[in-house]
Protein backbone atom coordinates (compact mmCIF):
# COMPACT_ATOMS: atom_id res chain seq x y z
CA UNK A 1 0.00 0.00 0.00
CA UNK A 2 1.22 3.45 -1.20
CA UNK A 3 1.91 6.13 1.46
CA UNK A 4 -0.53 8.41 0.53
CA UNK A 5 -3.38 5.97 0.82
CA UNK A 6 -1.76 4.79 4.58
CA UNK A 7 -2.21 8.45 5.13
CA UNK A 8 -5.40 9.05 3.66
CA UNK A 9 -7.15 5.89 5.85
CA UNK A 10 -5.88 7.21 8.96
CA UNK A 11 -7.37 10.22 8.47
CA UNK A 12 -10.51 8.93 7.88
CA UNK A 13 -10.46 6.54 10.75
CA UNK A 14 -9.63 9.62 12.99
CA UNK A 15 -12.63 10.98 12.14
CA UNK A 16 -15.29 8.61 11.96
CA UNK A 17 -15.70 8.32 16.07
CA UNK A 18 -16.00 12.30 15.74
CA UNK A 19 -18.57 12.68 13.05
CA UNK A 20 -20.72 9.81 14.87
CA UNK A 21 -20.63 11.29 17.97
CA UNK A 22 -21.91 14.96 16.51
CA UNK A 23 -24.66 12.93 14.23
CA UNK A 24 -27.02 12.26 17.22
CA UNK A 25 -28.15 15.29 18.17
CA UNK A 26 -30.46 15.52 21.55
CA UNK A 27 -34.09 15.19 21.28
CA UNK A 28 -34.34 19.55 22.65
CA UNK A 29 -31.41 19.93 19.96
CA UNK A 30 -33.32 18.07 16.81
CA UNK A 31 -36.81 20.02 17.82
CA UNK A 32 -35.05 23.38 18.26
CA UNK A 33 -33.00 22.08 14.62
CA UNK A 34 -36.14 22.10 12.58
CA UNK A 35 -36.83 25.70 12.90
CA UNK A 36 -34.44 27.94 11.21
CA UNK A 37 -34.55 31.17 13.01
CA UNK A 38 -33.92 29.01 16.11
CA UNK A 39 -36.83 29.85 17.99
CA UNK A 40 -36.81 28.74 21.55
CA UNK A 41 -40.69 27.16 21.75
CA UNK A 42 -40.99 23.59 20.45
CA UNK A 43 -43.38 20.70 19.88
CA UNK A 44 -41.86 17.38 20.43
CA UNK A 45 -43.82 14.31 19.40
CA UNK A 46 -42.88 10.64 20.10
CA UNK A 47 -45.00 7.40 20.56
CA UNK A 48 -46.13 7.88 24.36
CA UNK A 49 -45.73 11.63 24.78
CA UNK A 50 -46.02 14.86 23.40
CA UNK A 51 -44.25 17.88 24.82
CA UNK A 52 -44.72 21.66 24.57
CA UNK A 53 -41.56 23.64 25.66
CA UNK A 54 -41.21 27.38 25.90
CA UNK A 55 -38.13 29.01 26.72
CA UNK A 56 -38.20 32.96 27.90
CA UNK A 57 -35.24 35.31 29.37
CA UNK A 58 -36.82 37.48 31.91
CA UNK A 59 -34.69 40.48 33.33
CA UNK A 60 -35.87 39.48 37.23
CA UNK A 61 -34.34 38.06 39.96
CA UNK A 62 -35.58 34.55 40.98
CA UNK A 63 -37.73 35.43 43.86
CA UNK A 64 -39.62 37.97 41.84
CA UNK A 65 -40.37 35.38 39.27
CA UNK A 66 -41.12 32.81 41.60
CA UNK A 67 -43.41 35.22 43.32
CA UNK A 68 -45.17 36.29 39.97
CA UNK A 69 -45.53 32.66 39.09
CA UNK A 70 -47.03 31.71 42.67
CA UNK A 71 -49.52 35.13 43.70
CA UNK A 72 -52.67 35.60 43.00
CA UNK A 73 -52.00 39.73 43.17
CA UNK A 74 -49.75 38.81 39.40
CA UNK A 75 -51.08 35.93 38.15
CA UNK A 76 -54.63 38.07 37.14
CA UNK A 77 -52.41 40.24 35.57
CA UNK A 78 -50.83 38.32 32.90
CA UNK A 79 -52.48 34.80 33.09
CA UNK A 80 -55.89 35.80 31.04
CA UNK A 81 -57.52 37.86 34.28
CA UNK A 82 -57.00 34.15 36.44
CA UNK A 83 -55.69 34.30 39.91
CA UNK A 84 -53.93 31.27 41.30
CA UNK A 85 -54.86 30.27 44.53
CA UNK A 86 -52.29 27.02 45.58
CA UNK A 87 -50.60 25.52 48.25
CA UNK A 88 -47.19 25.48 47.61
CA UNK A 89 -46.38 21.91 49.39
CA UNK A 90 -46.65 18.47 47.22
CA UNK A 91 -50.32 17.21 46.74
CA UNK A 92 -51.44 20.83 47.74
CA UNK A 93 -53.83 22.85 44.91
CA UNK A 94 -53.22 24.68 42.48
CA UNK A 95 -55.86 25.81 40.52
CA UNK A 96 -56.01 29.22 38.04
CA UNK A 97 -59.60 30.90 38.89
CA UNK A 98 -61.74 33.76 37.11
CA UNK A 99 -61.90 36.55 39.45
CA UNK A 100 -65.79 37.30 38.65
CA UNK A 101 -68.04 35.11 40.29
CA UNK A 102 -70.06 34.58 36.84
CA UNK A 103 -67.18 33.18 35.18
CA UNK A 104 -66.54 30.35 37.88
CA UNK A 105 -69.44 29.25 37.31
CA UNK A 106 -69.19 28.33 33.52
CA UNK A 107 -66.49 26.60 34.68
CA UNK A 108 -63.18 29.05 33.43
CA UNK A 109 -60.23 27.60 35.20
CA UNK A 110 -57.94 25.20 35.54
CA UNK A 111 -57.61 23.20 38.08
CA UNK A 112 -53.97 21.09 39.53
CA UNK A 113 -52.20 19.90 41.91
CA UNK A 114 -48.88 20.28 42.72
CA UNK A 115 -45.92 17.53 42.67
CA UNK A 116 -43.04 19.23 43.15
CA UNK A 117 -41.93 22.29 45.10
CA UNK A 118 -38.14 23.97 44.79
CA UNK A 119 -38.77 27.66 45.99
CA UNK A 120 -37.14 30.13 43.55
CA UNK A 121 -35.97 27.19 41.33
CA UNK A 122 -38.62 24.66 40.80
CA UNK A 123 -42.51 23.95 40.25
CA UNK A 124 -44.53 20.90 38.49
CA UNK A 125 -48.19 20.61 38.60
CA UNK A 126 -51.02 19.26 37.10
CA UNK A 127 -52.88 21.22 34.73
CA UNK A 128 -56.96 20.80 34.00
CA UNK A 129 -58.82 23.09 32.46
CA UNK A 130 -62.44 23.16 33.49
CA UNK A 131 -63.70 24.62 29.90
CA UNK A 132 -62.74 21.86 28.19
CA UNK A 133 -63.21 17.78 28.81
CA UNK A 134 -60.11 16.45 28.51
CA UNK A 135 -57.76 14.93 31.55
CA UNK A 136 -54.84 16.29 33.38
CA UNK A 137 -51.57 17.07 31.83
CA UNK A 138 -48.73 18.38 33.61
CA UNK A 139 -46.50 22.10 33.70
CA UNK A 140 -42.90 22.07 35.03
CA UNK A 141 -41.38 25.72 35.63
CA UNK A 142 -37.52 26.01 35.87
CA UNK A 143 -36.18 29.03 37.28
CA UNK A 144 -31.87 29.62 36.13
CA UNK A 145 -30.66 32.43 37.52
CA UNK A 146 -28.21 34.32 34.71
CA UNK A 147 -26.49 37.60 35.92
CA UNK A 148 -28.97 40.08 35.83
CA UNK A 149 -31.29 37.34 33.90
CA UNK A 150 -33.66 34.72 34.99
CA UNK A 151 -33.87 31.81 32.37
CA UNK A 152 -37.10 30.39 32.65
CA UNK A 153 -38.46 27.26 31.43
CA UNK A 154 -41.85 25.77 30.93
CA UNK A 155 -42.40 22.74 29.78
CA UNK A 156 -46.12 21.38 29.50
CA UNK A 157 -46.19 17.61 28.87
CA UNK A 158 -48.30 14.25 29.89
CA UNK A 159 -50.72 15.09 27.33
CA UNK A 160 -54.26 13.49 27.34
CA UNK A 161 -53.90 11.21 23.95
CA UNK A 162 -55.94 12.85 21.35
CA UNK A 163 -57.31 15.76 23.83
CA UNK A 164 -58.05 19.18 22.55
CA UNK A 165 -55.37 20.75 25.52
CA UNK A 166 -52.51 20.76 23.60
CA UNK A 167 -53.65 23.11 20.90
CA UNK A 168 -55.06 25.27 23.64
CA UNK A 169 -51.40 25.76 24.97
CA UNK A 170 -49.92 25.75 22.15
CA UNK A 171 -51.42 29.33 21.43
CA UNK A 172 -51.68 30.24 25.20
CA UNK A 173 -48.24 29.76 26.49
CA UNK A 174 -46.62 32.08 24.23
CA UNK A 175 -49.05 34.49 24.91
CA UNK A 176 -48.83 34.45 28.90
CA UNK A 177 -45.11 33.97 29.19
CA UNK A 178 -44.86 37.45 27.16
CA UNK A 179 -47.07 39.39 29.16
CA UNK A 180 -45.23 38.08 32.05
CA UNK A 181 -42.01 39.32 31.09
CA UNK A 182 -43.69 42.60 30.46
CA UNK A 183 -44.98 42.66 33.24
CA UNK A 184 -41.75 42.11 35.48
CA UNK A 185 -39.80 44.14 33.22
CA UNK A 186 -41.96 47.14 32.77
CA UNK A 187 -44.53 47.18 35.25
CA UNK A 188 -47.28 46.50 33.01
CA UNK A 189 -48.59 42.71 31.49
CA UNK A 190 -49.40 42.82 27.71
CA UNK A 191 -53.00 43.72 26.55
CA UNK A 192 -53.19 41.33 23.72
CA UNK A 193 -56.05 41.59 21.36
CA UNK A 194 -58.32 38.69 21.01
CA UNK A 195 -59.73 36.99 17.89
CA UNK A 196 -63.60 38.06 17.39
Amino acid sequence: MSRARASARRRTSCRTPRSRAFSRPSPTAAARSSDPAGARDSTMSGPSKTKFVHIIYIRAAPRALWNALTQAKFTRQYYAGLELEAELKRGGRFDYLHRLEVHRRHGAGVEGVVVEVVPRKKLVHTFEPKFIEDGPSRVTYEIEPMGMVCKLTVTHDEFPEGGPTLETVKEGWPEILSSLKSLLETGRALAIPRNP
